[in-house]
């Protein structure tokens, strides 16, 4: 993973928002919570413009492909790394504000 990449997982990870790709619904709370995060000031590098369901990342989408295929391969480079304190707690305080993912397949 790249820099970028690695703080986009952490971001995720902080966020309780899992790197899926597996469905639209998945991609989409992926680019909506790294947009929030972005707004509640920490800011994984991302350029979004407006598409059909709001903001959307074509760079994030492919770095979250990236990182879904490292981790489908076993490796994980993010569990190594940490966000510094002060992001942790932007994070936490939006952290509330996203709702749980729930698969489709889940009843």
């Amino acid at each position: 993973m790249n820099k970028q990449q690695l703080n986009t997982k952490l971001t995720l990870d902080a966020l309780g928002v899992p790197a899926q790709t597996g469905s639209f619904d998945q991609r989409l709370m992926t680019q909506k919570s790294i947009y929030l995060a972005r707004a509640a000031g920490h800011d994984c590098g991302y350029y979004f413009r407006w598409y059909l369901r709001g903001l959307y990342s074509p760079d994030l989408t492919r770095d979250v492909f990236s990182i879904v295929a490292e981790l489908d391969s076993g490796m994980d480079e993010s569990a190594d790394w940490q966000l510094d304190s002060d992001s942790l707690q932007k994070l936490n305080g939006l952290r509330g504000l996203i709702p749980p993912y729930k698969s489709p397949d889940a009843a």
